[in-house]
């Protein structure tokens, strides 16, 4: 996870894929096709990795019909 400062000066926590798929507890590969669906829209880095917010996460789980179990 990394920390960064939004725009309010607020610590912002950012997922990886890796992260963001054991927190969705499914593969990589299931949110790549989560992803084409358009049922999260992760962050870019300059270098292009992404990065996904954990409100992005809990949504996409709240979705998929699930509650998520770490707040």
């Amino acid at each position: 996870m990394e920390q960064v400062s939004d725009r309010t000066d607020q610590k912002l926590t950012l997922f990886t894929a890796h992260e963001a798929a054991d927190y969705l507890r499914v593969s990589l590969s299931t949110l790549n096709r989560i992803e084409r669906r358009g049922l999260i829209q992760p962050l870019r880095t300059p270098g292009g990795h992404r990065r996904y917010t954990l409100d992005m996460l809990n949504e996409c789980l709240t979705h998929r019909g699930l509650k998520a179990e770490v707040e």
